[in-house]
């Protein structure tokens, strides 16, 4: 998956980008919000345990008569390697586990099956 080389670039690239994509109702947007604010001020204070490049959460704004937002979580990594010692640093962090689990709860701030997750690796650079 990794590594790639690119036909448009001539390169080896290989960034690796994972999506998360999933519809928050508007009543919990806000909390959401703060939980991922939370997340990433934690991630960043501890950036020798997340070998993460970037990140960032997209809403779409909410469209005409739904009471529901799109969001996206973006995340960039060197590697496959680097994304999986990132998850593997997650699931062992109890400061992450009590924001995401406990204090917010991420899987009940969103619409019941909305979540997909993708990785893409990158294959060309303009």
């Amino acid at each position: 998956m990794t590594g790639q080389t690119s036909l448009f670039c001539g390169g080896d690239l290989g960034l690796l980008i994972h999506i998360g994509r999933w519809r928050v109702s508007e009543a919990n947007s806000k909390k959401l919000e703060e939980m991922f604010r939370a997340i990433l001020a934690h991630v960043r204070s501890n950036r020798e345990r997340y070998p993460q490049l970037r990140s960032c959460v997209i809403c779409s704004s909410v469209e005409t008569g739904s009471s529901e937002e799109n969001w996206l979580w973006v995340e960039e990594y060197a590697d496959r390697e680097a994304y999986d010692a990132f998850y593997k640093a997650l699931e062992e962090d109890e400061t992450f586990l009590e924001i995401h689990d406990e204090q917010y709860d991420f899987w009940r701030l969103i619409v019941d099956g909305s979540f997909k997750g993708e990785l893409y690796t990158e294959r060309a650079r303009f």
